[in-house]
């Protein structure tokens, strides 16, 4: 599973930049994901809740409490998933979400 977008910060992970925004407003970032595999690949979004940030889209298959979201990648296709940015207070704000896929430790991302 690669990533497609966002870009890579100075440190390698991906990250979406919002910018400065008006609270009460809401900004978009986009996360796209592709299997370059010859099998389908089982994978999971642990995003933990948070009152600024929300995960849209994806072809979720499956969900649990704790944030996290599964989904099925077929073989040379790709994801797509929405991050929203609505800030409830002024200052700044961070948000993490792992992505995880299934039986490959070596493609655990954050």
């Amino acid at each position: 599973m690669a990533i497609c977008t966002p870009q890579v910060d100075n440190q390698g992970r991906p990250t979406l930049k919002f910018g400065r925004l008006l609270q009460g407003r809401s900004s978009t970032g986009r996360i796209t994901l592709k299997n370059n595999g010859i099998l389908p690949a089982k994978a999971r979004i642990e995003m933990p809740p948070h009152a600024a940030f929300s995960l849209e889209g994806g072809p979720v298959t499956g969900t649990s409490g704790s944030g996290s979201e599964a989904f099925v990648v077929d073989s040379k296709k790709s994801v797509s998933y929405t991050v929203v940015f609505a800030p409830q207070a002024v200052g700044p704000a961070q948000h993490e979400l792992r992505l995880r896929v299934a039986n490959n430790p070596f493609e655990d991302y954050r």
